[in-house]
């Protein structure tokens, strides 16, 4: 009987790892005068869900991507390395440098694919606008 509690608690406990905070898409904030926007989403996915991503921009680190989560910071204007890093043991990176423009937003999207792929691109408005629409609260 001991072993059936026991069991039922590391399934209730896991049950909840995957609970918290989640930040909805509500619109795009004003982009700050003279700076530029900087949007990375990562769509919601089977594979890899619970791997998540620290993300740099110019090896600063501007936070943690969950699966199904985005991340937004202001960025001057200019050239900036993106860079994206797995927090598991395997500790993969994918880098991608972009240019900014003055009251500009940049959107990109990080996601993994099969036989571990992993990777982050820049995408157009609409593209980044659809995955967002993913995060509104339903």
């Amino acid at each position: 009987m001991s072993l059936v509690r026991f069991l039922i608690v590391i399934l209730l406990s896991l049950s909840t790892v995957a609970c918290g905070y989640h930040r909805y898409f509500n619109g795009f904030d004003d982009i700050p005068e003279g700076s530029a926007s900087l949007y990375i989403i990562r769509p919601n996915s089977f594979v890899n869900m619970g791997i998540t991503m620290q993300i740099f921009v110019d090896e600063k680190e501007i936070g943690i991507l969950k699966n199904g989560h985005f991340l937004d910071t202001s960025i001057n204007p200019g050239a900036h390395k993106i860079v994206a890093r797995t927090t598991d043991i395997m500790g993969d990176e994918s880098s991608l440098t972009i240019s900014a423009k003055p009251n500009e937003r940049v959107y990109l999207i990080a996601s993994f694919g099969l036989e571990r792929y992993f990777g982050i691109k820049q995408v157009g408005h609409q593209e980044a606008l659809q995955e967002l629409m993913e995060f509104t609260d339903k």
